[in-house]
């Protein structure tokens, strides 16, 4: 089973990826990205950094590739051919999720959006991941950046969800799935993902 978890920015898709892989056996397909890396991110656990120069240099490498804030995001096409017969993730921008789901690549997407009236559980979602509890007064000034442009982005991103759900419906099995708290992603997208019927 493939499966390409998408949604609103900070809304929880690497922490399902994470949850996927660690309690049910799904393979993360790596990411590689000239993103800076995050204070809980770990190099080759789920994701590589690289160069931009290097992205570019050996694009026919990749499978699939986005771009997102001014970063670029790529997977490998020997990763995806070495687990051909596993239960696979990837997680993607809701940009690209018709290009995964028009890519004949058999990705299920899943996606997950927040309401933006709970803005502020998402907030304190990318504080967590900056760990902005932590960090100097210098590095808070360039983490409220981050969260303000990413939080800006989560309430453009949600005024066209209709048009991300109704593009599910081109799927057999893509689903989404409103996050109201951190419960919601074992209580509900997890339950769902180890029931399709192709698992």
């Amino acid at each position: 089973m493939r499966i390409a978890i998408t949604g609103t920015s900070g809304v929880g898709k690497t922490f399902l990826e994470s949850l996927l892989s660690e309690k049910y056996g799904f393979i993360q397909i790596p990411k590689y990205t000239n993103r800076p890396k995050r204070p809980s991110e770990i190099e080759g656990k789920g994701i590589y950094f690289k160069t931009i120069e290097d992205l570019l240099m050996h694009k026919n490498e990749y499978f699939f590739m986005l771009e997102y804030m001014g970063y670029v995001y790529k997977w490998k096409k020997e990763d995806l051919d070495r687990y051909q017969n596993k239960n696979i993730s990837i997680g993607i921008t809701l940009e690209s999720m018709s290009r995964i789901i028009d890519s004949k690549l058999d990705f299920i997407p899943i996606l997950l959006y927040i309401d933006p009236s709970n803005i502020k559980f998402l907030e304190k979602r990318i504080k967590k991941q900056l760990d902005y509890i932590n960090l100097t007064q210098d590095k808070k000034k360039e983490a409220d950046t981050i969260i303000s442009k990413r939080l800006d982005a989560v309430i453009i991103e949600s005024k066209n969800i209709n048009n991300y759900i109704d593009a599910l419906s081109k799927t057999k099995y893509g689903k989404a799935f409103m996050i109201k708290d951190d419960s919601t992603l074992e209580s509900e997208v997890i339950p769902y993902i180890l029931n399709l019927p192709i698992n």
